[in-house]
């Protein structure tokens, strides 16, 4: 098959004396119990080979559950018979055995549990809880089997998985095709921590979870066990969630100081059954008006915004603001920031919620009217907004129908050009040939961009990407075209502008352009070539044509100044008074 490729693999080194010619990648290795009889003799040699031929006919017996059973038990009395043989053998022997039989004692007991014919679900009333709160949910176990199922046990995992809280089965008795609910109820100690996403447990099936369930059979050497894990695990967080619609803002030093307003959002994740304070701290010399909102008991909704205008010193430098939740018991002042995706299980990180106010000394012509082409990659138009720019959303069928020289420039945001904006190319191109100001940020080689008919003029993106960017976020920066308009007008660009970016520059920058482009800017990360395709601009016949492969967007939400001057130079025409 051509679609497929073969690897070789060569052996570099083996803690084992084997030949160097191997007939396979596992050669040398114990896969069954065959491989594990070869080490030992006499009667734990037999034992083992048994624990084989029960396995063999467990498969064997697939997929008619009341005839896997039966082997499956065999199995778990050879396990335990062996596990009791490997006292007294070698320090060896029982390095390489003791851990395996250990382990397939538990795979067994989840594959009893599996061919039972019972079903089990843990399921909880609420997929958050805090510290101090009782989480109440029911087992739901329903009986596919033609047995009736009794002397079963049930526990439960807490917040801390190493407790284990045994449920009363005494008068649980399943008949065959029947459900049973069982109620339980756990309280979370108020020394619980917060969740954490990498506390989490990634092997559920082996180990314990929190908050879940286990469901025990009775067999003749002990009990088999499954771990049930909730379908949402439930997470320990505080009773509030604070965000803002933005992690910072920028406060324009060049407006006379003018206030700026900014929105906490408030998500109620358990209950609060007390009276309320909201707040947000400043240092001195800062105003915030409101002081704190007051919110009596039962009167807080389960989401709320709250409004605070923001104003202090024209010369002051970065600072953080922090919001708060207050109760007559706790404080809160975290963000819950939820992961929850189709390939995962719903999990979040907690960390401490601020707003940083950046000031800016910043020019931009508000009067402008921007037409933007978001594809949800972006906020770039969010921050426009803020600036005080009119800015309106423009689709792909706009720009096919709508007049576009009522827009003194046309913003695309990064990564674009799929196939449906590619096609409305020809109208972008006719708007700059007659005037118009487009801005172009970032696309990937594998978007839908053709080098000549996408762009007004023939561009060509790096390829491969990772040598057409720049990793190093303070990486210096060269003007090639110092008194091109972009780096002059209404801001000057100048070193400071580019000090303490964040994460990175720039990536997918341009290798070749039409003559038409000018290259603006030169800059390299350590011990590399320098690149000049992060900023590009044409004048294409009456209009311009600016191609941008910084990470602008990164840097608006992180508060750089400079992204924000150099902004406002690209939606801003040479000729704009």
């Amino acid at each position: 098959d051509a679609k497929n490729e073969v690897s070789h693999l060569h052996r570099l080194k083996c803690a084992y004396d084997l030949p160097l010619q191997e007939t396979d990648l596992f050669f040398g290795l114990i896969q069954n119990y065959d491989d594990m009889a070869t080490m030992v003799d006499g009667e734990l040699t037999q034992s083992l080979k048994q624990a084989e031929i029960f396995t063999r006919q467990a498969i064997a017996a697939f997929p008619i559950a009341s005839d896997i059973v039966p082997h499956l038990l065999n199995l778990s009395t050879q396990l335990y018979d062996i596990d009791k043989k490997l006292i007294g053998q070698s320090v060896q022997v029982i390095h390489e055995l003791a851990h395996r039989i250990k382990l397939k004692q538990k795979q067994v007991g989840i594959a009893i549990v599996e061919a039972s014919g019972l079903k089990a679900d843990i399921l909880w009333d609420n997929d958050f809880v805090s510290p101090g709160e009782t989480l109440t949910g029911k087992i739901s176990l329903y009986n596919t089997s033609h047995q009736i199922w009794e002397g079963l046990t049930l526990s439960l995992y807490g917040a801390d998985p190493s407790q284990l809280k045994k449920i009363d089965t005494s008068k649980l008795k399943i008949a065959p095709g029947k459900q049973t609910d069982v109620t339980v109820r756990l309280t979370v100690p108020t020394n619980t921590p917060y969740h954490h996403p990498l506390n989490m447990n990634y092997e559920p099936h082996w180990q314990k979870e929190k908050f879940s369930c286990v469901i025990g059979i009775p067999t003749k050497n002990g009990i088999a066990e499954k771990i049930i894990v909730p379908s949402n695990p439930v997470l320990v967080v505080p009773s509030v969630n604070l965000s803002w619609e933005a992690t910072g803002l920028y406060y324009n030093r060049l407006t006379d100081g003018d206030p700026v307003q900014a929105t906490l959002m408030v998500d109620k994740l358990t209950v609060l059954d007390t009276d309320l304070e909201v707040g947000l701290e400043s240092p001195p010399n800062w105003q915030i008006t409101p002081k704190t909102y007051k919110i009596k008991k039962g009167e807080f909704p389960t989401n709320t915004n709250f409004n605070f205008v923001i104003s202090g010193p024209t010369g002051g430098e970065r600072l953080t603001l922090k919001p708060y939740v207050k109760s007559n018991i706790a404080r809160f002042e975290e963000n819950v920031l939820m992961m929850n995706y189709p390939h995962i299980r719903n999990t979040c990180k907690i960390v401490k919620n601020t707003l940083t106010v950046q000031p800016v000394d910043l020019e931009i012509p508000t009067r402008l009217r921007v037409g933007y082409v978001n594809r949800g990659s972006d906020r770039v138009w969010f921050w426009l907004q803020r600036f005080g720019v009119q800015v309106t959303m423009l689709s792909v069928e706009d720009l096919k129908t709508t007049d576009l020289s009522a827009y003194d420039t046309i913003m695309v945001g990064i990564r674009a050009f799929s196939a449906d904006l590619a096609a409305a190319s020809p109208f972008l191109r006719s708007y700059v040939e007659n005037g118009g100001n487009l801005v172009t940020q970032y696309n990937r080689t594998d978007d839908d961009w053709d080098n000549e008919k996408t762009p007004p003029r023939y561009i060509k993106i790096g390829t491969p990407s990772f040598r057409w960017r720049i990793t190093d976020p303070n990486a210096k920066v060269i003007h090639l075209v110092p008194d091109h308009h972009l780096l002059n007008a209404p801001n000057k660009i100048d070193e400071e502008d580019w000090h303490n970016w964040y994460q990175e520059r720039g990536l997918y920058f341009i290798d070749e352009a039409d003559s038409s482009y000018q290259k603006l800017l030169s800059m390299a990360d350590p011990g590399k070539e320098p690149l000049t395709g992060a900023l590009i601009s044409g004048k294409i016949g009456n209009g311009w044509h600016h191609h941008c492969c910084l990470i602008l967007h990164h840097q608006l939400e992180h508060q750089v100044p400079g992204a924000a001057r150099l902004l406002a130079n690209l939606i801003t025409p040479p000729d704009w008074k």
